[in-house]
């Protein structure tokens, strides 16, 4: 008995070193890969390699430890040239500690693919198809992930049948969830279904449904377990509030201006949210601070329509004030700003043409305010 109460004891010490070391190389190794990659993308090829090397001193010979280090990075590497590199080291040691068709190696083998899933779109439901029936046993949490990894490219195919099998493979991920894992893995699959009917359906009937999913499910759960204004929360706030915004646009009448006020009032209250936890100098910012420029825009379109054109020059300026806003801290943030910045002026130019300066007058107005060096001509 002495024996077996040792080795129990020697093996939670073990496990307890094990977590501390995981959570030591998520706290210093990757907690700041999201500045990195929002600001300076060319140097966190530099810290990825970094903490690569500090991902194989702490495992030092654990392999499983490894697997779980390079699956972190995996999830953290965020760069546009991404390779999925991360996850197939991850999946190389799942192979050789658990075999090719166990549920770690199958996860890491659906995320490489759903990562890479730009360079092939086409081939990819085939993929996803034959990973699925790969599948045997594994854990509910392992199931789940494995279910929500196969529906995320399955949602995001132009193709109603794929689609319906990533809503199919949803729900399933859905039922394991609220049985035997958390809120946040449920509030996550139903985001995404959100998100599918937003992005690459988009119709009137999909935006109506999301609504209806956000009000009924997820803000319920959200509520229930976050204060508004944490991260976790504020997520899928962004991602409603563009549900309002295009189903004004693409709406009439007095549903239109009610859509486009919500949407206005959430992202008024991100935007607010965000700056006081980051500042406005990141990109994830610049996004929510674009889609409250365009809610202006549009309101200001309804404002004129009936006759308030003091009203709607008001809200015009208050949109144009953004945009310029964003362009000033894109100009301090990257050295390389033209493709961002291109994104931000198009968006200013399509909704407020009268008021959206040129290249060279915008080139002018940040030397001016900014007082920075002459941008080199390409």
């Amino acid at each position: 008995a002495t024996t077996v109460s040792v080795n129990y004891a020697i093996d939670a010490n073990r496990q307890l070193v094990r977590n501390e070391k995981l959570l030591e190389f998520a706290e210093e190794t990757l907690h700041i890969q999201h500045y990195i990659v929002i600001q300076q993308e060319k140097y966190w090829q530099t810290h990825l390699g970094i903490a690569q090397q500090t991902a194989d001193k702490l495992s030092e010979g654990d392999r499983k430890l490894q697997l779980e280090m390079y699956r972190l990075l995996g999830m953290a590497d965020m760069s546009s040239n991404y390779d999925a590199k991360m996850f197939q080291v991850a999946w190389n040691i799942a192979v050789d500690e658990y075999g090719n068709n166990s549920p770690e190696a199958l996860i890491l083998e659906t995320q490489i693919a759903v990562k890479r899933m730009d360079s092939d779109r086409e081939g990819l439901p085939k993929k996803l198809h034959e990973l699925s029936k790969r599948w045997q046993g594994g854990t509910p949490k392992q199931h789940a992930e494995f279910l929500r990894l196969i529906a995320f490219g399955q949602l995001a195919s132009s193709d109603t049948l794929t689609r319906e099998e990533g809503n199919a493979n949803t729900r399933e991920a859905i039922l394991i969830s609220q049985k035997h894992l958390g809120p946040e893995e449920t509030v996550s699959l139903l985001s995404r279904q959100v998100w599918s009917n937003v992005f690459i359906d988009g119709s009137i009937t999909a935006l109506d449904a999301s609504i209806e999913l956000y009000e009924s499910k997820i803000k319920p759960l959200i509520d229930s377990e976050y204060a508004p204004s944490e991260w976790a929360s504020l997520r899928r706030q962004i991602l409603i509030a563009v549900v309002y915004l295009s189903r004004g646009q693409a709406g009439s009448g007095v549903q239109r201006v009610d859509d486009i006020d919500t949407a206005i009032a959430m992202n008024e209250y991100i935007v607010e949210t965000l700056i006081e936890k980051t500042g406005d100098g990141y990109n994830s910012v610049w996004q929510v601070m674009n889609n409250l420029a365009i809610c202006y825009a549009l309101k200001a379109d309804i404002l004129e329509e009936r006759g308030d054109v003091t009203q709607a020059t008001e809200l015009k300026k208050q949109g144009a004030a953004i945009w310029l806003r964003i362009f000033q801290q894109v100009y301090f943030k990257l050295e390389d700003d033209d493709l961002v910045r291109g994104w931000y002026s198009a968006s200013f130019r399509h909704y407020l043409p009268e008021l959206a300066p040129s290249d060279e007058d915008l080139d002018a107005w940040l030397l001016q305010v900014g007082n920075l060096p002459k941008r080199t001509q390409k």
